[in-house]
């Protein structure tokens, strides 16, 4: 990523997606380019869409919270009302919470790695393994309590029977 103009995601001797590092790791074609691209890798939450399309549940042992589905997303995301998909979220779209954020979720940190400039807490979101990239003066100890604003506009969402993007 850091050496091309322009790079290609390849599985199986086919091209996955063509395009800028950016492109290809800010809108990942599909599950596959999203997962491939990253470190630590994006995190895949099933998540159910509501009635009416507006939003989706995240949740913790603690903590349950209904984020919105973005503009971007909302005309895409109407077929799949009332349906599970798989949303992507990447662990840098995770930061400590700060009062200016509009959307944050409580998670336990069931462990946490200081990797000098990042703290990754580890944690489970709606029964699946995430990873949380924070800064490191959020100073989670194992199995803290910590409140996290996620940055929703950031979220890809994935059709779980093609694992292509949807919108």
């Amino acid at each position: 990523m850091t050496l091309g103009d322009r790079i290609a995601v390849m599985n199986d001797g086919v091209i996955q997606q063509f395009g800028t590092p950016q492109e290809v790791y800010n809108q990942p074609m599909n599950r596959f380019v999203a997962g491939f691209l990253g470190s630590p890798t994006m995190n895949f939450i099933p998540v159910t869409v509501s009635e009416d399309g507006s939003n989706f549940s995240l949740a913790t042992r603690i903590d349950e919270k209904k984020l919105p589905i973005t503009k971007k997303n909302s005309n895409a995301m109407q077929p799949y009302r009332g349906r599970h998909i798989i949303a992507g979220i990447r662990p840098e779209h995770f930061h400590h919470k700060t009062e200016s954020d509009a959307h944050s979720i409580t998670i336990d940190s069931k462990l946490h790695e200081l990797t000098g400039a990042d703290l990754l807490i580890h944690t489970n979101l709606n029964g699946e393994s995430a990873i949380c990239r924070c800064n490191p003066d959020t100073m989670a100890n194992g199995n803290d309590k910590v409140e996290v604003g996620i940055k929703a506009e950031n979220i890809i969402f994935f059709d779980p029977k093609t694992d292509q993007s949807i919108g």
